[in-house]
């Protein structure tokens, strides 16, 4: 029993900070752009080999963005992809409103990455994304018609976010399965008395 909870002690950070996404409903690397759907990746192939992310980089540095649609009709509408750096100070909070009116100045300053809206018949749009500072970065992807703008997603992505958090959830935990591993202990003996 010892052996086990030994080994449940060591798995505790990689148990605690595991994630994932089976299914595209519950996939939060989704980016929802009118009834259409397209999958955000980003990879840091330099720092951190083929590891995906898409809500949180992990550190600063070149990455590659990768936008796969998953509605084929995105591919017979003229889409445009822009990143900025956040200047709102809302972080995961930035809405499309944040980027209008007199903020649009203020974005357009911040851009990091801005293309040509056009016909993306591959279903993939691909580029390299140079993110050299920490903090959040807003992800703008539009669909653009002769009408202008008829279609717009806004999702902020973090970099190099802080981890510390971390340890004020492993710590607690640790010590409750410490805790019970002494009362376990305790009450083991005493019964064998």
């Amino acid at each position: 029993m010892v052996r086990v909870l030994i080994i449940i002690l060591a798995m505790m950070p990689s148990i605690l900070l595991a994630h994932g996404g089976v299914s595209i409903e519950d996939d939060v690397c989704i980016i929802k752009l009118n009834n259409y759907k397209a999958h955000f990746t980003g990879y840091m192939p330099e720092k951190r080999g083929m590891r995906e992310y898409c809500e949180s980089f992990p550190v600063t540095g070149r990455a590659i963005i990768a936008i796969d649609f998953i509605s084929g009709e995105l591919r017979e509408q003229r889409i445009q992809f822009e990143v900025a750096k956040d200047f709102t100070g809302k972080g995961a909070d930035v809405t499309a409103a944040d980027l209008e009116g007199d903020n649009n100045i203020k974005y357009q300053e911040s851009l990091v990455h801005s293309d040509i809206a056009g016909f993306r018949n591959s279903g993939t749009i691909n580029f390299p994304l140079d993110l050299d500072s920490k903090g959040w970065y807003i992800g703008v992807m539009r669909i653009v018609s002769e009408d202008g703008v008829t279609g717009e997603s806004v999702f902020p992505f973090n970099v190099a976010p802080s981890t510390t958090w971390r340890y004020f959830l492993i710590l607690p935990c640790a010590l409750f399965l410490v805790v019970g591993l002494l009362w376990f202990v305790g009450k083991t003996r005493a019964d064998k008395r």
